[in-house]
């Protein structure tokens, strides 16, 4: 699958830039952890994390930004080793978060994807 093809599938516009996050969860044997690790894109819904702790694909985390002191749940989609012992694993926001990552001047579809998430908040429960 080419690029632009994956690109044309993301439900938001990805940001390549490198950000400091912090990233909580539980090791395989129910230890909890807590790690710096670093952006390689991010988007509203999610990001590439270079991760140092072995984390797998379904596993919940807790990010945190230490520049905004914003805090989002998500979920791991993706891992694969890379250098050093990192790995890179992207990562799914459980509900949008558009705002989590401090961005002056976001690209249009994460406004979107705000909107969609204050109309979804906004519903009345039954």
């Amino acid at each position: 699958m080419s690029l632009a093809a994956v690109s044309s599938k993301r439900r938001s516009q990805r940001m390549s830039l490198g950000l400091p996050v912090v990233v909580c969860g539980e090791t395989s044997r129910r230890r909890p952890f807590r790690v710096e690790a670093a952006t390689v894109a991010f988007n509203a819904h999610g990001a590439l994390l270079i991760l140092h702790e072995k984390v797998t694909t379904g596993q919940k985390l807790l990010l945190m930004n230490p520049t905004t002191r914003d805090d989002q749940e998500a979920r791991v989609v993706y891992s694969t080793s890379s250098r050093g012992g990192a790995q890179h694993v992207g990562i799914e926001f459980i509900q949008p978060a558009p705002l989590f990552w401090g961005v002056e001047d976001p690209p249009q579809d994460w406004v979107h994807a705000r909107s969609t998430l204050a109309d979804v908040l906004a519903r009345p429960s039954n």
